[in-house]
């Protein structure tokens, strides 16, 4: 045999050797993602309900006492509407301002009761309905 042959075939050889040892590592590196998800998928479906039910009880507190606001509001403007005339401006502002944040708030609170009873009630069903959205 010629040298460059010698030289070939030994090259060819280191590759395949590294070839081999390449597919080795990949597929320790496959197993090991295999099994960090089979490991961490049910802490992940306990994270989404978590900050499901969180963000929607902030959301629900937040929007409640905007509500709490609007009812103060039209209540201020009834104490001010009663025998003043000069402040009757004032509380034609805070009833329109009270009724309106109250009523938005109102809604947005109402919204997030119901998205919050969904995680709480009926998870997979929830899980099912954020992995569709997601899906698109």
């Amino acid at each position: 045999m010629s040298k460059e042959t010698v030289e070939t075939q030994t090259a060819v050889e280191a590759l395949a050797q590294l070839g081999a040892e390449t597919l080795a590592r990949i597929g320790e590196y496959v197993e090991a993602t295999e099994n960090f998800a089979v490991e961490q998928a049910p802490l992940l479906v306990q994270e989404i309900i978590q900050y499901a039910v969180t963000i929607n009880s902030v959301a629900a507190v937040i929007s409640g006492l905007f509500v709490v606001a609007g009812v103060w509001l039209v209540r201020k403007a009834l104490v001010l509407d009663e025998g003043n005339t000069y402040s009757s401006d004032r509380a034609v502002v805070y009833n329109v301002v009270g009724i309106i944040t109250g009523s938005v708030a109102l809604l947005f609170t109402v919204i997030s009761v119901v998205s919050l009873i969904k995680p709480l009630m009926a998870p997979r069903l929830f899980l099912l309905d954020y992995f569709r959205a997601l899906a698109g």
